[in-house]
C-alpha cells in the first residue's frame, strides 16, 4: 500500500499509481509557487485561468515541462493542506502528469526540496515519487548539503572500502581485465590514498555512523555509499550528518541490501554503478539504474553535477588550455579517435603531425596507425578539438570515451605536477608571535609569558622577515590547478594552553605569500609549548607543522626562540591521526 501522508482526502478517488502521478506533479506546482523562477507567477495565472478539465490538463503539462531544466531536473516540495484549494484535483492532476511524461524527453528527475521539513518525514513521499507509474529516472534529496561549486571529483575515480569492512577482501582480490586507463578503480582505503570519490561503508546507517565516530577513516570521501539502508531507526538527519561530517562528504546515499545480498552481489552492483556513471548517466541516475527504488540518496546539486561525466570533459578542455602553448602531451592514437571526431578538426591535428596521427576520419587514404602507439599533441589544440566533437560523443562503452578522458587527465596531471616542481618559487607555512607593548605591536621571538595575550599570524609563502618558515615546503602541488586561488583551513591547537582547537582559513594565489590567518589565546601554563599547525584544503590535511617555544612566568628569559618543525619524528610531514 502506498503511504498518502497528509494527501489521503485529496486524492481519495485515486488508485495508488494515479495518486503517485498526482503527488509529483502537486509538488511541483508547489516548488514553481514558492520558488523566485523568473515567469513562475505568470505560469501559476495561467493554470488558475483555465476553464474546463481539459483546459486545465493542458495548461498544467505547460507549467511543468516550463518547470523541467534543460539537465531533466524537476524541483518538488512538499504541499501544505492549506494550500491544497489552490491548485486543480488530484484527478487532474494525476492526468496530467501522465500526459507531460509522453510530452517531455525520457529522463524526468525530481529533486525534493525540504524547505525546513525534516528528511525523515519526507521519506514516504520520496518512495511514492520513486515508484514507476511516476516515471523518474532519478529521485534525490537535492538540498541535503550546502553548495559551494568545489567538489572533488576526478578520472579515474576511486570506489574504496574501509579495511577492517567486511567487502575488504573481496575488494582487495578483485581483478578485473581492463585495459588501461581504466576510468575507475576499487581500491581499500589507507593514507596513501587520502581522498576517494566513493567510499563503501557496511550498514545500515546508524552502524554506519557508530563505527566513523569510534574508528574514524583514514581517508576523505566525496560520495558515501551505505550498504544496509536505513534500518535500525534514529535520527536520519543527524546520522547522515555525523557520516558526512566525518567523512567531508557532499553526498550519503542508502541502499537497501537484498536478504540474499553478499559479497558478489556487492561487488557485481558496485561494478554496474561505475559502467553507468562511466556511461554519462547523472549520479542520481545512475544510483536509480543500479539499486532500483531501495535508494534514499541525499546530494549537493554540486556533486550531481560535477560527477556528471560530461562536465570532465569541460573541466580536462580548461585544463589543457591552462598549459603553456610551448608543451605537447603523450596521448595513444586510441584516445584521439574516441576523442577528435569532427573532420576538419582531425584534419588540422594531421597537419600538424601527418605521418603521426592515426585517428578516426582521417582524410581519404591516410592510413590509421596501430591503436596502441603513442603520439605528441598540443594542449590547446587537443581541447579545441575536444570541444567541437564533444557533442558526438556516444559513451556506449567504458574503454571508449571515459578511458580517454581518464588517459589524457593522468597525462595533464603528471605535467602539472612536474611543471610545479620546477617551478623556482617555493613556499613555506609560516607563523610569526605579536604582543602588544605600550600600544604597539612587538614580535615576540624570545619567550611566551603566562598570562600575557598574544597574536599568532599564519600564511604560506616564501622566507621573508618577520616570518618563521616550516623546515619543508608546502606542497602546493596537491591543490587542483585549474584554480586562480585556493581557500587554505588552517586549525592552530596547543592543549596545553587552552582547550578547544583555533580554526581559521586564509587564501592561497598560484603565486606570491597568502593572505594571514589570525589567532589570539592567553598563555595560562609554565611548560614547553608544542603549538600544532594543520593544513588542510576542503577537509584533507596537507601539512601539519608543529611550533616549538617555551612559556615562562612574567619577567623570567628563555633561552634560543620560537620556531617550528613538521609534525612527527624526524623530517617530513604528517597527516593528523
Amino acid at each position: 500500500m502506498t503511504d498518502r501522508h497528509r494527501l489521503a482526502v485529496w486524492s481519495l478517488e485515486l488508485d495508488d499509481d494515479g495518486f503517485v502521478r498526482a503527488c509529483a506533479a502537486l509538488g511541483v506546482l508547489t516548488a514553481l509557487a514558492r520558488g523566485s523562477r523568473r515567469g513562475a507567477a505568470e505560469l501559476l495565472h495561467k493554470l488558475a485561468a483555465a476553464g474546463s478539465d481539459e483546459d486545465v490538463i493542458k495548461s498544467a503539462i505547460s507549467v511543468l515541462v516550463a518547470a523541467r531544466g534543460e539537465d531533466g531536473i524537476i524541483d518538488w516540495q512538499m504541499p501544505s493542506t492549506a494550500a491544497l484549494a489552490r491548485f486543480p484535483s488530484a484527478s487532474v492532476l494525476a492526468e496530467a502528469w501522465r500526459a507531460f511524461l509522453d510530452n517531455v524527453p525520457w529522463g524526468t528527475r525530481i529533486a525534493l526540496r525540504r524547505r525546513g521539513r525534516g528528511w525523515g518525514g519526507l521519506l514516504p513521499l520520496l518512495r511514492n515519487l520513486q515508484q514507476p507509474a511516476v516515471g523518474a529516472a532519478g529521485v534525490f534529496f537535492a538540498d541535503a548539503f550546502a553548495a559551494d561549486g568545489r567538489v572533488d571529483w576526478h578520472l579515474p575515480f576511486h570506489v574504496a572500502v574501509l579495511p577492517d569492512d567486511a567487502l575488504a577482501e573481496a575488494f582487495s582480490g578483485f581483478r578485473a581485465h581492463w585495459r588501461e586507463p581504466w576510468p575507475y578503480r576499487f581500491v581499500v582505503a589507507n593514507r596513501a590514498l587520502p581522498h576517494v570519490e566513493i567510499l563503501v561503508l557496511g550498514g545500515p546507517l546508524r552502524r554506519a555512523a557508530g563505527r566513523l565516530l569510534t574508528k574514524g577513516a583514514p581517508c576523505r570521501a566525496t560520495l558515501v555509499l551505505v550498504l544496509g539502508g536505513l534500518e535500525g531507526g534514529g535520527d536520519v538527519e543527524s546520522l547522515t550528518r555525523i557520516v558526512a561530517g566525518e567523512l567531508s562528504a557532499e553526498g550519503v546515499v542508502c541502499v537497501a541490501t537484498p536478504a540474499n545480498g553478499d559479497a558478489q552481489w556487492a561487488m557485481q552492483a558496485l561494478v554496474s554503478l561505475g559502467d553507468e556513471l562511466t556511461h554519462n548517466r547523472p549520479l542520481d541516475v545512475a544510483l536509480s539504474q543500479t539499486f532500483g527504488s531501495g535508494t534514499v540518496a541525499f546530494l549537493s546539486r554540486d556533486l550531481v553535477r560535477l560527477s556528471h561525466l560530461s562536465h570532465a570533459v569541460l573541466r580536462i578542455a580548461g585544463r589543457l588550455k591552462a598549459l603553456p602553448a610551448d608543451v605537447s602531451l603523450a596521448v595513444s592514437t586510441r584516445s584521439l579517435s574516441d576523442l577528435i571526431q569532427v573532420h576538419e578538426y582531425v584534419g588540422a591535428l594531421a597537419l600538424t603531425q601527418p605521418e603521426e596521427l592515426g585517428v578516426r576520419g582521417l582524410p581519404a587514404g591516410a592510413a590509421p596507425l596501430p591503436p596502441g602507439l603513442v603520439r605528441s599533441v598540443s594542449p590547446k589544440l587537443l581541447a579545441r578539438s575536444m570541444g567541437a566533437s564533444s557533442r558526438a560523443y556516444r559513451y556506449f562503452h567504458e574503454s571508449d570515451e571515459a578511458s580517454s578522458l581518464t588517459e589524457v587527465t593522468n597525462e595533464v596531471t603528471a605535467l602539472e605536477a612536474a611543471r610545479a616542481a620546477e617551478q623556482p618559487e617555493t613556499r613555506y607555512v609560516q607563523h610569526s608571535f605579536w604582543r602588544k607593548e605600550e600600544g604597539a605591536l612587538v614580535e615576540e621571538r624570545r619567550r611566551l609569558t603566562v598570562g600575557t595575550a598574544l597574536l599568532l599570524r599564519v600564511r604560506i609563502g616564501p622566507p621573508g622577515q618577520h616570518w618563521q618558515s616550516a623546515p619543508e615546503p608546502f606542497p602546493a602541488h596537491e591543490l587542483p590547478r585549474q584554480q586562480r586561488r585556493h581557500r587554505i583551513q588552517i586549525v592552530f591547537h596547543e592543549p596545553t594552553q587552552f582547550d578547544a582547537p583555533m580554526v581559521g582559513a586564509l587564501w592561497l594565489p598560484r603565486s606570491g605569500p597568502s593572505s594571514v590567518a589570525e589567532f589570539v589565546f592567553t598563555p595560562r601554563r609554565i611548560a614547553p609549548f608544542e603549538g600544532r599547525i594543520s593544513v588542510l584544503h576542503r577537509g584533507r590535511v596537507l601539512q601539519t607543522v608543529l611550533i616549538q617555544a617555551r612559556v615562562v612566568a612574567p619577567g623570567e628569559e628563555a633561552d634560543g626562540w620560537t620556531g617550528n618543525r613538521p609534525a612527527g619524528r624526524g623530517a617530513g610531514t604528517r597527516a593528523l591521526e
